[in-house]
């Protein structure tokens, strides 16, 4: 099967300066880590083809690159959005709360879509509880939690698997409704498959 015949998911990045939104972005994209800043800014995007349970598919990432300082994303950064990402900092507690602005606005902006929140820098010390987790995804109705580090790449490649499997999931059954109940996913997804760029 060609890659342009597999279903694909556009999920926008979410998030404060610093969470590690674009670490991530280039983690996806080229399997590396920048230890510096950025310097454009902009809005960048890749594809990924992901290897889920049932089959592959793209998931089309977009980052705000920068963006987000400003306040400036409006409704077009949002079009046609099937899942976005609620990213959080694992070491600092606050990028957890001030999430809830992202996630307002991510409601209003793109309704129907799936909601998953990850914490990054698993490589640092976490100051973040579980229990704050679990009642934010509760509170924003978020469809599943991952553990990831961009730096390292742990957990990065089972947590796209798994997003890409919900909407895959999602998609086949043409609801885009899950429980958060039903996964609490904390800990890493099982590694099954790989992936091509």
């Amino acid at each position: 099967m060609a890659c342009d015949r597999y279903p694909m998911f556009k999920l926008v990045l979410l998030g404060e300066p610093g969470v590690g939104k674009s670490s991530l972005f280039f983690r996806a994209k080229d399997n590396t880590f920048n230890e510096g800043n950025r310097s454009t800014i902009g809005i960048d995007s890749c594809t990924r083809i992901v290897q889920t349970k049932r089959e592959k598919v793209k998931l089309s990432l977009w980052d705000t690159a920068g963006v987000e300082r400003f306040r400036t994303l409006t409704r077009n950064y949002y079009r046609n959005t099937h899942a976005v990402v609620l990213m959080y900092d694992v070491n600092n507690p606050h990028t957890l709360s001030y999430l809830a602005k992202w996630a307002d606005d991510s409601t209003e902006f793109a309704p129907t879509a799936q909601r998953f929140l990850v914490g990054n820098k698993t490589d640092l010390s976490s100051f973040v509880e579980n229990s704050s987790v679990h009642n934010f995804g509760m509170g924003h109705n978020c469809d599943s939690a991952y553990l990831i580090s961009a730096k390292t790449g742990d957990g990065v490649e089972e947590a796209m698997r798994a997003m890409g499997d919900k909407l895959l999931k999602a998609h086949r059954e043409n609801s885009l409704t899950q429980s958060w109940l039903d996964e609490v996913n904390l800990q890493k997804p099982a590694k099954n498959g790989g992936c091509c760029s």
